[in-house]
């Protein structure tokens, strides 16, 4: 167990800075915490990944966004479909009432 200045059992954090996408570290509990006691739990990462870590992680954010979008898009093709058929078969249905009827 890692323990703060503050005396309490640290947590482990993710740093997402470019600087270190990625990495996690040891971290005081409480939030705003005057300790400010921080240490790196995992080892430096080499420059390349530095260099290729926040881009990819910005290409995946943008993908999930697209994917999110195109969710909806489907929910709606979806909706307009069934509205699509249900009025397809009422006027289908009112066309047979009506050629009952003569």
């Amino acid at each position: 167990m890692v323990f703060c200045r503050c005396g309490r059992v640290c947590i482990i954090k993710t740093s997402w800075t470019d600087q270190h996408p990625g990495r996690r570290f040891y971290s005081c509990p409480i939030e705003g915490s005057r300790c400010g006691w921080n240490d790196w739990y995992d080892p430096p990462m080499c420059q390349r990944a530095v260099q290729i870590i926040p881009g990819l992680l910005r290409a995946r954010n943008r993908h999930e966004d697209a994917i999110e979008e195109l969710k909806g898009q489907l929910r709606k093709t979806k909706m307009y479909l069934m509205l699509s058929w249900l009025a397809f078969v009422s006027i289908m249905l009112m066309y047979i009432l009506a050629s009952d009827d003569m």
